[in-house]
């Protein structure tokens, strides 16, 4: 949830989170882009992400305590240590396996910039909220689609790229739950991305 904070504080942990979402993302895109990583090595990152997940919940492990304690939210910091990054690196292994190239790379971008962008904005400077989710604000999902098209549109043609990015995260802004667990936007973000523009290559 990223409703402004009104009494005009920045929350530099917030955006902090943000600026390593990106450039965790530039990197990962890069290693996907020049095909330094495959779906096995994805593979390897999954189990080798939920085993250090596992141990992180029992012992201070060096190197992963200190990013887990700087960019991970406390509530899940306690329940499930980098969750968010092993439901990227699902989610990017479904789409290597499914989508070529120019889509996962698409689908990349508006996970990066679209979350990012639409949390910095609407957390810093939004105040209209959003109709169904009031932990929204409408200027960062607006800001998140501007984002994600541009940045999207360098890998497929950008009228794919515009209405993927505003149906993902027209979805993402809205709050899905599931038995009270609310779904994870580093999976479905991308995922959600990378179906639309698949969808549309085909119908058009």
């Amino acid at each position: 949830m990223w409703v402004r904070d009104m009494s005009g504080n920045t929350d530099w942990n917030e955006i902090n989170r943000k600026i390593f979402h990106i450039f965790f993302g530039i990197i990962i895109a890069l290693l996907v882009y020049y095909d330094v990583i495959n779906a096995w090595i994805v593979l390897l990152f999954v189990g080798f992400g939920i085993i250090i997940s596992i141990l992180s919940t029992f012992y201070d492990i060096p190197v992963i305590k200190y990013f887990l304690d700087k960019f991970e939210r406390e509530h899940m910091r306690k329940k499930f240590p980098g969750k968010g990054v092993i439901y990227f690196f699902i989610g990017l292994l479904f789409m290597m396996l499914t989508f070529e190239k120019s889509i996962v790379m698409a689908a990349i971008m508006i996970w990066i910039f679209g979350d990012s962008v639409s949390a910095i904005i609407g957390k810093n400077y939004g105040r209209i909220v959003h109709p169904l989710n009031y932990a929204r604000l409408i200027e960062g999902t607006i800001a998140g689609i501007i984002a994600a098209s541009l940045a999207a549109s360098l890998f497929v043609y950008w009228p794919y790229a515009v209405v993927a990015a505003t149906i993902t995260l027209g979805i993402e802004s809205i709050e899905w739950k599931l038995y009270r667990e609310t779904f994870d936007d580093n999976f479905f973000v991308p995922v959600i991305g990378a179906a639309v523009i698949y969808l549309m290559t085909i119908i058009f």
